[in-house]
C-alpha cells in the first residue's frame, strides 16, 4: 500500500516536473503601437519647444524594429519630427521620438496634426491610434488703450493692486479628477486625473469700471481647452453609443453632410469673459459663473468649433437624408435632425447639469463649490470648481492656479 502511494506520488511530482518545463504558448495576437506622452499635447508654433512622444509595444520583437512615422496632414510644413525613423532594438519594447514647430509662423489658427506609421514592419503589428498634436499660432496680446491704462493706474492708487500683473500671457497649473462612467469607453472606466501646464492670455475687459476690474481670458481659459476637446471628441464623434452598430440616424446624417468624424482635422478654442474682481474683499474674491439668473448650467465658455460652425452654416429648412433603426431612409430638416440629437454643438455635451449645488447627489459627493480669488500676499490666483458632461456619472473637479 505505501509503495502504491509513493509511486502515485512519484507520479504526480514527474508531471508537475514536465509541466514547468514546457515553454509558454507564443503570443499570437496583434502586437499594438502605443504613442503617448507626459505631457499636454500642444505646440506653440513660434517657439522652440520639444515634445517627446513615447513608444510602447505590446511584445518586444525578436530582431530590431524600424518604425517610421509620418505626419498625417502636415500639408504646410507646420510641424516636423525629431528621432524619427525610430530603430528599436531585439527585445525592446520602448522607444521615442520628439516633434516641434517648424517656427515659420505660417497658422492663423490653432490646428489639430496627426501623427501615425502608414507603413508597419511587420504583417501582425497595428498602431492603437496616431496621437494628436495641438498646434497654436503665435497669440497677440492686445495692446492697453488709454482708458484702460487710466482704470489699471486708478486701481493700483485706490486699492494698491497691479492690475498689470495679471494681464498678458499668464502661467497655469490645472488638475482635473474625474469619476467613473459606464456611458463612454474604456478611458473612463476608472476614476483618472490628468495634469496640465501652460498659459492663458488674459486682458482687461470692456466692461471694466473705475471701482470693478473684469477681466476676459481669450486663449485657453482655465487651461481647460485640450481636456474640453479630447471630452467633446469622446462624447461625439468617439462615443460608441452614437457610432458604430448601433449608430444615432439623426447623429450619423448629421456627420455624414458636414464630414465630420474621427479622423477629420478640427479647430477648436474657447474664450470667457465677464470674470469680475471683488476689491473690498481680501483676498480678492473672484466671481466667474457668469452674470444670469436661475442656475448656472456650468461655466459660461464661449467654444468655437469648425464642424460646429460648418452645421450652422446649413439652412435649417433645408432636408438630409436620414436611415432609421428600421432600415428605412426619410428627409427630415436640419433643425429636426439637430433637436433630435444630430448636433455637434459643444454645449451639448460639455455643459450639462448645474455647478450651483450638488444635482447627482453620489455617496460621497463629488461636487464641489465654486469658489476663486486672488491672493496677493503669495501671487496666485486660483479657481476650484466642479462640472459634468453628457455621459458622465458625477462631477469632474478642477482646480487651477495662476501665478504672476
Amino acid at each position: 500500500m505505501k509503495n502504491y502511494i509513493l509511486l502515485n506520488l512519484f507520479s504526480l511530482l514527474a508531471i508537475l516536473l514536465v509541466g514547468c518545463d514546457d515553454k509558454e504558448p507564443a503570443f499570437s495576437g496583434v502586437n499594438k503601437i502605443y504613442l503617448t506622452s507626459e505631457g499636454a499635447l500642444t505646440l506653440n508654433e513660434t517657439e522652440d519647444t520639444k515634445l517627446t512622444i513615447d513608444i510602447d509595444l505590446t511584445l518586444a520583437s525578436e530582431k530590431d524594429l524600424i518604425l517610421n512615422f509620418e505626419i498625417l496632414d502636415n500639408n504646410e510644413n507646420v510641424i516636423k519630427l525629431e528621432g524619427n525613423p525610430v530603430t528599436i532594438k531585439a527585445g525592446v519594447k520602448k522607444g521615442s521620438f520628439q516633434v516641434t514647430s517648424s517656427q515659420l509662423a505660417l497658422l492663423n489658427e490653432q490646428k489639430y496634426f496627426k501623427i501615425g506609421i502608414p507603413i508597419l514592419p511587420e504583417v501582425n503589428m497595428a498602431l492603437e491610434k496616431a496621437i494628436e498634436i495641438l498646434v497654436k499660432p503665435d497669440v497677440r496680446i492686445p495692446e492697453l488703450t488709454e482708458a484702460q491704462k487710466i482704470l489699471i493706474e486708478g486701481y493700483k492708487s485706490k486699492y494698491n493692486f497691479d492690475l498689470n500683473e495679471w494681464l498678458g500671457a499668464v502661467s497655469y497649473e490645472v488638475t482635473i479628477k474625474s469619476p467613473a462612467t459606464e456611458y463612454l469607453d474604456e478611458d473612463f472606466t476608472k476614476p483618472f486625473t490628468k495634469n496640465y501646464k501652460g498659459r492663458t492670455i488674459i486682458v482687461l475687459d470692456e466692461k471694466s469700471t473705475a471701482i470693478q476690474p473684469i477681466l476676459k481670458m481669450t486663449d485657453n481659459p482655465m487651461g481647460m481647452t485640450e481636456y474640453l476637446y479630447w471630452l467633446l471628441r469622446k462624447e461625439s464623434v468617439e462615443n460608441p453609443n452614437l457610432i458604430g452598430e448601433y449608430a444615432s440616424p439623426n447623429f450619423q446624417a448629421m456627420v455624414n453632410k458636414i464630414g465630420l468624424s474621427a479622423t477629420s482635422v478640427e479647430s477648436f478654442s474657447m474664450s470667457l469673459d465677464n470674470i469680475r474682481l471683488d476689491m473690498n474683499t481680501t483676498p480678492i474674491n473672484v466671481e466667474f459663473m457668469g452674470d444670469v439668473y436661475g442656475d448656472v448650467i456650468g461655466i459660461p465658455y464661449l467654444f468655437k468649433y469648425s464642424a460646429w460652425e460648418r452645421l450652422q452654416k446649413l439652412d435649417p429648412n433645408s432636408t438630409l437624408p436620414v436611415m432609421g433603426y428600421d432600415g428605412n431612409m426619410s428627409e427630415i430638416t436640419v433643425n429636426e435632425v439637430i433637436a433630435g440629437g444630430g448636433t455637434c454643438n459643444p454645449e451639448a455635451y460639455l455643459i450639462y447639469s448645474t455647478i450651483e449645488y450638488d444635482d447627482w447627489g453620489n455617496d460621497p459627493s463629488d461636487w464641489i463649490q465654486p469658489k476663486a480669488s486672488i491672493d496677493t500676499k503669495t501671487g496666485k490666483m486660483e479657481f476650484i470648481f466642479s462640472f459634468d458632461h453628457y455621459s458622465a456619472s458625477g462631477y469632474t473637479q478642477v482646480k487651477v492656479t495662476y501665478t504672476k
